[in-house]
């Protein structure tokens, strides 16, 4: 009987641990955000307000299945150690029409965690590429909300300290490009390789995805508190 119930014991133990490993690598990155989303004041598409809400279950997936990889592990592990939360804002097409505020981090002085994002992802690769044919290796077709999240998640500083990144200022084309050379190899293209999807080759040359910097400085001057330098700025 004692045998049988130390059998039970271990059991339990193992069934809990398993339990925790599993959170640890699979599925907790949903507990390290808090969700707000984007409501208009007025009609004023330059100062929304944000709400706080629960997270529509498309992020939720999105962040399972971040979380089932390393890049997702790591980041996790550094947001529990630096005991700090990603905010995620959602806009919406009342007050984001243009989609230019969508997948950035560090806007309108939400702190560097803060990653603005959309549901709509079909309409955001439709604004995005324009109309004009998909460079080589720009993969903005083969994106989903996943890896968008993954690449945002290389702007925050949970994402870079979990890479022993240094953060930088950005204030001339050359850190755009470093910023966003990190983004993509150490973070976007780590997830797409998790999960079979084509790997992201462009990003790291003036005049690549960079043409629309001044559509969306245009678009910012109507946001009261956006500035133009920030840390992890991601034009």
């Amino acid at each position: 009987m004692k045998g049988m119930k130390s059998l039970v014991v271990g059991i339990f133990i193992f069934s809990f641990n398993c339990v925790a490993n599993s959170c640890l690598q699979f599925n907790c990155l949903e507990s390290r955000i808090d969700h707000f989303i984007e409501v208009l004041v007025e009609r004023d598409i330059s100062s929304p307000n944000l709400k706080k809400n629960s997270a529509p279950k498309i992020l939720l997936t999105a962040l399972d299945q971040i979380s089932k990889s390393p890049l997702g592990f790591k980041i996790y592990k550094k947001s529990q150690e630096l005991q700090k939360k990603f905010k995620f804002i959602q806009v919406t097409e009342q007050t984001d029409p243009d989609y230019a505020v969508a997948f950035r981090v560090g806007f309108d002085n939400q702190g560097e965690n803060a990653i603005h994002y959309s549901v709509n992802v079909e309409k955001w690769k439709e604004i995005t590429l324009s109309g004009k044919p998909e460079k080589v290796g720009e993969e903005i077709s083969t994106s989903t909300l996943a890896t968008l999240i993954a690449h945002e998640f290389g702007h925050t500083e949970i994402g870079l300290k979990a890479f022993s990144f240094e953060k930088h200022p950005i204030s001339s084309f050359k850190d755009v490009v470093k910023s966003e050379v990190i983004a993509v190899k150490h973070f976007e293209n780590i997830f797409r390789q998790k999960y079979g999807i084509p790997l992201r080759r462009t990003y790291f040359k003036e005049g690549d995805v960079f043409s629309q910097a001044l559509k969306l400085s245009a678009h910012f001057e109507g946001r009261s508190e956006f500035t133009a330098v920030l840390p992890f700025l991601a034009l």
